[in-house]
């Protein structure tokens, strides 16, 4: 079983690596030339990003329950937490697709990775699940700032909310900064509290 402190602390962890991830590895393959989608995925560090987002994400979602136990002003709604994993599930799997699929597909069908920035079924499905993760992650900064957690952080989650479907890992490794300072403050504030025990249902 996890505590409360032992989650928040491998979130911070996770976060920070997908900052990392954000701000070190992604701009190798957002700020190379390339003609077309396909020739990104072309290049070594998209698919290795990507696969990282995957895996970081997929670690997160058991974790993220304890920041919202941690604030100062109370317990937010029970089903904030559900939504939030939820949505995160979504977006790791972007990555997946992103990172194994379509590495999978540049060498048999180039042309069905340049759907998904010219059109098709694929793009729709990708761009629903931003605009949903968009929408979740500013309603999720919103309650953590309501729920007494630094408002820097909840800022930053927001400002990064906002421009990931536009920037996409640069907006994404500003969420993951703010949900750190979050984090990170919750730690702060509980080291004179007693730890407490996660129930199964927010693990």
């Amino acid at each position: 079983m996890l505590t409360t402190r032992r989650s928040l602390v491998a979130l911070v962890a996770i976060c920070g690596a997908l900052v990392l991830n954000a701000f070190v590895l992604s701009p190798l393959w957002i700020l190379a030339p390339a003609e077309a989608f396909s020739d990104t995925v072309a290049i070594a560090a998209f698919p290795w990003s990507q696969r990282i987002s995957w895996l970081l994400l997929t670690l997160l979602i058991p974790v993220i329950p304890a920041v919202l136990r941690a604030g100062g002003r109370g317990t937010p709604p029970a089903w904030v937490g559900p939504l939030v994993q939820i949505t995160l599930a979504a977006q790791a799997a972007t990555h997946f697709v992103q990172g194994f699929v379509m590495a999978w597909l540049l060498p048999l069908a180039p042309e069905v990775i340049d759907l998904t920035t010219d059109g098709g079924a694929l793009q729709i499905a990708l761009f629903t699940i931003w605009l949903s993760f968009l929408v979740v992650n500013v309603l999720f900064a919103v309650t953590l700032w309501r729920a007494g957690h630094s408002r820097v952080g909840a800022g930053l989650m927001m400002v990064g909310a906002v421009v990931t479907p536009m920037f996409g890992p640069f907006g994404a490794g500003l969420l993951a900064l703010g949900l750190t300072v979050i984090a990170v403050g919750a730690l702060r504030s509980r080291t004179a509290a007693p730890e407490r025990v996660l129930s199964p249902t927010t693990l």
